[in-house]
């Protein structure tokens, strides 16, 4: 059987850290990470934020299965009301 993983983009009205709980709780092995706001801003996610992150995966037995970098919602001033793809 080959592993699942759920992705963060689903909870973007949610911080990261509930994010990844939920995925966890609801049976997944698995978490791809959105690299946008609200989770994962390249231009304010900082090596402590990381670091966290990786606490926080492992308390939860969770593997990053990908980095998802396709929405573009961060890079808006006024952002579209859906992601763009």
């Amino acid at each position: 059987m080959i592993p699942l993983a759920f992705s963060t983009n689903a909870y973007t009205r949610v911080r990261l850290d509930e994010a990844v709980a939920d995925i966890a709780a609801a049976g997944y092995p698995g978490v791809e990470i959105l690299v946008d706001k609200p989770h994962v801003w390249p231009l304010t996610f900082t090596q402590a934020d990381a670091d966290k992150l990786r606490r926080r995966l492992a308390d939860l037995k969770l593997a990053i299965s990908n980095l998802n970098a396709n929405c573009t919602f961060g890079y808006f001033r006024t952002a579209p009301p859906e992601p763009l793809f």
